[in-house]
């Protein structure tokens, strides 16, 4: 079976409350481990494919006193 292969868009994937109701998931869903529900905030926040968020290191996450910070970019 042939995949089409990913386009790019100009405009969103859907509705603001589309949008709103995809961040509700990981932030509110409290039974959810936290790892699993940072990947889902950096998946609708970010638009980061899921193939670029398993690659990141620790060195590229920071949990301060400000929160937590992601560096998407190469570190080194």
């Amino acid at each position: 079976m042939d995949l089409p292969l990913p386009t790019s868009r100009t405009s969103p994937l859907g509705s603001e409350d589309e949008y709103l109701n995809a961040m509700r998931v990981p932030l509110l869903h409290d039974t959810l481990p936290a790892t699993h529900r940072a990947i889902g905030l950096m998946l609708v926040l970010f638009g980061r494919p899921l193939s670029r968020i398993v690659q990141l290191r620790t060195d590229q996450l920071r949990d301060g006193p400000d929160g937590l910070q992601v560096n998407f970019g190469r570190t080194g």
